[in-house]
């Protein structure tokens, strides 16, 4: 599999502006400037926040944070908490 060895532009998220927040190698939570989730990876527990179990394998915008504007988030190997910018926190 090609993917697991060469670096692959990951094409929709591109068009925003992102940094990388919570990478692990189960998992992770991309956050753009605006505040929008975007995760993958692991699901165990629902600790990406969409609401399942199902790993997600690529890059996928969680629409639940829409218009919380997340800062920050922390993921475990069971969990994920969020930190919105008015200071209020999500954890699942």
């Amino acid at each position: 599999n090609n993917c697991d060895y060469v670096p692959t532009l990951i094409p929709f998220i591109s068009d925003y502006k992102c940094y990388i927040n919570g990478n692990f190698w189960w998992g992770m939570h991309l956050l753009t400037k605006c505040g929008r989730v975007i995760s993958f990876g692991d699901n165990t527990c629902g600790k990406l926040g969409f609401g399942d179990e199902i790993n997600i394998e690529k890059p996928t915008i969680n629409n639940f944070f829409d218009n919380l504007n997340i800062i920050k988030t922390i993921m475990s190997a069971f969990h994920s908490i969020f930190l919105t910018k008015s200071g209020s926190i999500y954890v699942c």
